[in-house]
């Protein structure tokens, strides 16, 4: 419902303001110019925004950190839309779960050169640069990465690289999505992951983070977990229904300076299997 208020004068109607009505929510939606309803006014009166962040993505701006409680379509002129590109620069979101090397990338592998000339299921084709008959060369995902992670030259990828999440420690993965890691830390390490932090930023927030806790829990198998978090990295040791310590490789020490193990992990607890 529309309402314009006003007087009429000899000359006609002059014009105060106007207000938007929602019959179903009884609530003032806009005001327009001098409408003289002090409650429609403190209805529609806009909340204080300073302080808060302000973000950007394509035609989209959020304001706040939060999940977003309201949308509003605005029309701008294009010296405002160019004005707020300018104000505001649009903030690029990060994938964690994408693939982080691709069709056409230069690789380093046991120090020979190398483009990645086709990526299957569980394959990567490979093909030397510099060599006069080059031969092409097939690795599996899981030695191609290892490899990539010997040469310093690939970490521009390695710092992004996680482990796959369905061949990581799943005692470990227990412990920091159900134990140690609470809902509050599990939002920001999300919101860090989507902006593109690398493996080492990510380890480094660990790091500060959890610097020295002692804790025991149940994991989902049933057994019982104790874990000590350190600022090098976390300790983890699993005892089974007698208290003894199960076989050493469920014994899992991560360290923080290999930080794309716990990446591997972290990425795996809040988001699913990096795509292939």
């Amino acid at each position: 419902q529309g309402y314009v208020d006003g007087t009429m004068e000899p000359d006609g109607f002059a014009y105060d303001g106007a207000a938007v009505y929602d019959l179903e929510q009884r609530t003032y939606l806009r005001i327009f110019g001098n409408y003289p309803d002090e409650a429609a006014q403190a209805q529609v009166t806009p909340p204080d925004l300073s302080g808060q962040p302000v973000t950007r993505e394509g035609d989209t701006i959020t304001i706040g950190n939060e999940e977003p409680t309201h949308e509003i379509d605005i029309t701008v002129s294009d010296e405002e839309y160019e004005a707020i590109q300018q104000a505001i620069p649009e903030e690029k979101v990060y994938d964690p779960t994408a693939p982080v090397y691709h069709e056409g990338d230069t690789v380093y592998l046991e120090n020979q050169e190398y483009q990645i000339t086709e990526l299957r299921a569980d394959t990567v084709q490979l093909l030397p640069s510099g060599m006069a008959y080059p031969i092409f060369r097939a690795e599996s995902r899981e030695r191609f990465e290892t490899l990539l992670r010997e040469d310093a030259r690939n970490e521009a990828i390695t710092e992004f690289l996680p482990i796959n999440p369905d061949t990581a420690d799943q005692d470990l993965r227990d412990v920091l999505a159900h134990g140690l890691i609470g809902a509050p830390d599990q939002a920001e390490i999300s919101a860090l992951l989507r902006s593109g932090e690398s493996n080492a930023e990510i380890a480094q927030w660990l790091s500060r983070a959890y610097p020295d806790i002692i804790e025991t829990m149940e994991l989902e198998t049933g057994d019982t977990a104790d874990y000590r978090t350190m600022t090098e990295g976390i300790e983890l040791e699993v005892l089974d229904a007698n208290e003894k310590r199960l076989a050493m490789d469920i014994y899992a020490k991560v360290k923080y300076n290999k930080p794309e193990e716990l990446f591997g992990v972290v990425n795996g607890a809040f988001h699913q299997a990096p795509a292939q």
